[in-house]
């Protein structure tokens, strides 16, 4: 008995002063958007094999994903139909090819995360670096609800066509966004495109733009132009009265804002209005009030800007 409370002794010491060994993957790694872009190819990695809840279309129906291949040569998906197995960084799956096959003509592949670069590898053919990963949501329809919940969440605020979103993750097949108050909200994978890589950023010319857009009521046209210095950029609004009757204008004041760009969109959290103020004469920022922050969005599909809800019909200079 001595003996054997001294080898059951022994043993939990040596267990203790193990050292501990743990998975180095990360949580849920098979849930995203992930997207491939070049000259040669276009390839658009969307699941999550934790939940068959992914509509592509209603030929589809419900799946846990598909990769999305586009060139001159082919245009297809391939449907993860099945995941018959997930065990550590690799997943088991089915799929069958949407042009050339059939539900019933299902293939095997292997998808792997690779915990040591972050990277996620469909097969053998189709790898993911982090990089590829999406980062913002773009709205593609008008008068779209973001929902505090997947499906039947109430609706919290209504998204125009080109606003973007930063990507918080997917469920249901609903891409989970962050808001601009600091929550979260849902839209439905079918009514926003994901972006990632340069597709992510305002591209440099952008802020060489001015456009112009008018009210709801039509009586008021707003007249943007944009300067950027470095991470900090000012947009200035000047507003003019529309006479609906007989097409005049005339003008009452300019707005100027002051922000950074945070990705796909602009931030501005000062403002300076005035009657006499423009951008290229210098702003008096010692005069300019703090505001809440104001989004304005950037539409990579349409290369414009959506301010207030409207695409600016913007002209390179």
């Amino acid at each position: 008995m001595k003996r054997t409370l001294t080898l059951l002794l022994s043993t939990m010491l040596m267990l203790a002063f193990m050292p501990c060994v743990v998975p180095v993957y990360a949580d849920n790694p098979f849930r995203g958007v992930w997207i491939n872009n070049t000259a040669e190819q276009y390839e658009q990695l969307k699941m999550n094999l934790y939940d068959k809840s992914i509509k592509l279309s209603d030929e589809a129906g419900q799946s846990y994903g598909y990769l999305q291949v586009e060139n001159d040569f082919v245009s297809d998906y391939w449907i993860i139909t099945d995941v018959t197995a997930i065990q550590g960084n690799k997943a088991q799956v089915k799929y069958y090819s949407l042009r050339y096959g059939m539900p019933e003509q299902k293939e095997s592949m292997t998808v792997t995360y690779n915990a040591a670069d972050g990277s996620i590898a469909f097969g053998e053919g189709y790898t993911f670096a982090p990089s590829s990963a999406c980062k913002f949501v773009e709205i593609i329809k008008s008068d779209v609800n973001i929902r505090t919940a997947p499906v039947t969440g109430a609706p919290v605020m209504k998204a125009q066509a080109g606003m973007t979103f930063a990507y918080a993750g997917l469920d249901k097949g609903w891409y989970k966004v962050s808001l601009a108050d600091g929550t979260t909200g849902y839209v439905s994978g079918e009514l926003a495109n994901p972006l990632s890589g340069e597709a992510s950023r305002i591209p440099d010319e952008a802020f060489g733009r001015s456009g112009q857009y008018v009210s709801d009521d039509n009586s008021t046209l707003h007249s943007v132009d944009f300067m950027r210095k470095g991470d900090v950029v000012y947009m200035s609004v000047a507003h003019s009265h529309v006479n609906v009757n007989t097409g005049s204008m005339r003008y009452y004041g300019t707005t100027i804002y002051k922000g950074k760009v945070d990705g796909c969109r602009l931030v501005f959290t000062k403002k300076l209005d005035g009657f006499n103020v423009v951008l290229d004469s210098g702003v008096d920022e010692g005069s300019m009030t703090d505001i809440k922050p104001y989004t304005v969005y950037y539409s990579p599909t349409n290369a414009d800007f959506v301010v207030d809800g409207k695409m600016i019909k913007a002209k390179s200079f």
